[in-house]
């Protein structure tokens, strides 16, 4: 049976940069979730307990009443889940806080960013704060596989939960990450064992490390109630049909959780997705499958592993990449030999400044495709 999960928006903003996102208002000027909204609904509900409570990552930190509102989830919550998008935890790092909550969920959209915010997850862990967890946002792309056989060793180096999973209840994004990963080599995945945060999960090893792959309830039995940073209540954040929580009442309140869910996940939905190839000098084109190879070698060190990981055939790719190198007229690759890094491939100085052009060039595209679905 379904947890009964309320979601609750502290803002209509946020700092990081998940692509199709749908909890982030473009055009809006930035508020932030009254707290009498929570205060009113916890005297409608009573006696009534929520499984999970989420406070999703739209700026949660700079709440200044996050606090109040932790602490009078607590009082209808049976588990509190403190979503933060790891661009955020520079804005604050309060002991109390994560203390309140019983689990530190950070949003991550890339592997760079992990590794950028390393030493924050560093600090709360010396302050014994261990209940934190990594939730990789995929959008489908083969480029995600590498980023999550990545983040296997990141995670096993600080004992991080890592969750598996699209932008959190994204509109625009429907990706189930157990079809992402299944047949891969070193996943192994397991059968489904119930909800959380609202979503399907199921169990999976990746490279012999415990992972969480959260994927839509595709039955309409959902148990999901939805607070917006107005203070607006509705089914979930993908549904309209929202009521002001003046005008809500314990029936409203119960007719949206025990409401069969409206929303199709079944229908085909069309995301755009560039793939970029680089041309130098007269038709010297780095197709996209390549660099896409190369952001991959440079995240795991291992020229079979990335192949591996992509689903590649390993020798295919090692003579394209020799055609292309002798094409080019320098190496993209090189090889380490001896001590701790034996048999470490690595990108060349040229091979570095084009895998960062190229992924410059896909970050600007990407940013005008989001924002032009979102307009």
């Amino acid at each position: 049976m379904s947890k009964k999960t309320l979601l609750v928006s502290p803002s209509n903003k946020c700092e990081g940069n998940c692509h199709h996102c749908s909890l982030v208002a473009l055009n809006e000027k930035e508020r932030f979730l009254p707290l009498r909204a929570i205060e009113r609904l916890g005297r409608l509900w009573k006696n009534f307990m929520f499984d999970e409570s989420i406070i999703l990552c739209t700026n949660p930190l700079k709440h200044t009443q996050l606090p109040s509102i932790i602490e009078l989830l607590q009082s209808f919550s049976r588990k509190i889940h403190l979503f933060i998008n790891i661009n955020s935890l520079s804005n604050a790092l309060d002991k109390s806080i994560f203390e309140r909550i019983n689990e530190i969920v950070l949003v991550i959209p890339s592997i760079e960013l992990a590794r950028r915010f390393e030493r924050h997850i560093k600090v709360l862990i010396s302050q014994g704060i261990e209940n934190i967890s990594l939730y990789y946002v995929v959008i489908g792309t083969a480029k995600d596989i590498g980023n999550i056989f990545s983040l296997i060793p990141f995670c096993r180096t600080y004992g991080l939960s890592l969750r598996v999973g699209e932008p959190p209840y994204s509109k625009y994004v429907n990706i189930n990450p157990i079809t992402l990963l299944e047949g891969k080599r070193n996943v192994e995945i397991c059968l489904r064992y119930g909800t959380l945060y609202g979503y399907y999960a199921t169990n999976a090893f990746i490279k012999g490390y415990p992972v969480t792959l959260l994927a839509k309830p595709f039955e309409t039995t959902c148990r999901l109630l939805y607070v917006d940073a107005s203070g607006r209540v509705g089914k979930c954040p993908i549904l309209d049909g929202r009521v002001h929580y003046r005008k809500v009442d314990e029936k409203i309140v119960r007719r949206f959780i025990f409401s069969k869910c409206t929303s199709s996940h079944f229908k085909l939905e069309f995301i755009p997705v560039a793939n970029i190839s680089l041309m130098i000098g007269d038709k010297k084109e780095i197709p996209h499958d390549v660099l896409m190879l190369l952001e991959v070698i440079e995240q795991l060190k291992s020229f079979r592993a990335a192949c591996s990981a992509l689903g590649f055939s390993t020798s295919t790719y090692m003579e394209k990449i020799k055609s292309l190198e002798y094409t080019l007229g320098f190496k993209l690759l090189t090889s380490e030999k001896g001590g701790k890094i034996r048999g470490r491939t690595v990108l060349t100085d040229k091979g570095r400044y084009i895998l960062q052009l190229y992924k410059e060039i896909s970050e600007s595209v990407n940013k005008y495709l989001y924002q032009n679905m979102h307009a």
